[in-house]
């Protein structure tokens, strides 16, 4: 029994101490090949690099793979937020667009709501249909024709209650405005006490001459009988030499044509 008991003992040291003893083996071993390329000047070493080389490579190259799908997995996620990004930013541009072009129309309201009081219930607004530009005529289109009661001669006014013009053609649910400032147009005006006879000569500004004493000031307003006194611009600046017996004037309307999106149509003479 005793003889037993000493056997398993000895089992159980020899078990434990293996792995010391094989540490101990694998670091002598180690330590001989150290030795052995130290004093072979490197001989073993030439003899394994070859062979490590290929294990080396191999591991670069496992790591640039990894490394490399995360790149182009990451540039791909960049490029998709970039895309929506970008759409995102478009719709709210185009949003801001409209918000803008509403309210650009709910100021230009606003303006010929002022000059409805003035005039009185009697006309309508009609918004600008062509580009003032448009023909060399000095006519342009409104978005309002007989259907809506507009007839020929009627008098069209901007905000401020200026006169851009008058009705020229009528269609069914637009009309043809020729401006008082179209080129070569003639209108008897009256500006202060001082009456004269412009000339247009389109893009809202017309000219004229008259003597030079007659008592006319920049920025006056300038008015024609023929659309029932209404102002129809301003006196911009006055030209005159001391040899001539007359002054230049030039009239201009006083608002920029490009701003100008709705007109208050009136009826004109009976």
């Amino acid at each position: 029994m005793m003889n037993l008991y000493q056997r398993n003992k000895f089992k159980i040291r020899a078990t434990t101490s293996n792995p010391r003893q094989g540490l101990l083996v694998a670091t002598f071993l180690i330590l001989v090949v150290i030795g052995a390329d130290v004093f072979m000047d490197g001989a073993i070493r030439s003899r394994i690099r070859p062979m490590l080389v290929p294990v080396a490579s191999f591991g670069r190259s496992a790591v640039a793979a990894v490394a490399g799908q995360d790149f182009w997995s990451s540039r791909q996620a960049l490029l998709n937020e970039n895309e929506s990004l970008r759409e995102r930013i478009e719709k709210m541009e185009a949003q801001n667009a409209g918000f803008e072009a509403l309210r650009d129309d709910y100021e230009a309201l606003q303006k010929m709501m002022a000059v409805t009081d003035e005039e009185g219930e009697k006309g309508l607004i009609a918004p600008i249909a062509s580009s003032f530009r448009a023909s060399p005529y000095g006519t342009f289109i409104i978005g309002a024709g007989f259907t809506k009661g507009v007839r020929e001669g009627d008098i069209v006014l901007s905000e401020g209650g200026f006169v851009l013009g008058a009705v020229s053609e009528v269609n069914a649910k637009s009309s043809l405005v020729r401006m008082v400032f179209a080129p070569g147009q003639k209108t008897e005006v009256v500006s202060g006490s001082t009456g004269f006879t412009i000339s247009g000569r389109g893009g809202g500004n017309a000219s004229a001459e008259v003597p030079r004493e007659a008592a006319l000031a920049e920025g006056a307003p300038v008015r024609a009988s023929i659309y029932e006194g209404r102002p129809i611009g301003i006196i911009g600046n006055i030209e005159s030499a001391s040899s001539s017996a007359y002054a230049e004037i030039h009239v201009v309307f006083p608002i920029n044509l490009n701003t100008v999106r709705y007109v208050y149509i009136v009826p004109g003479n009976e």
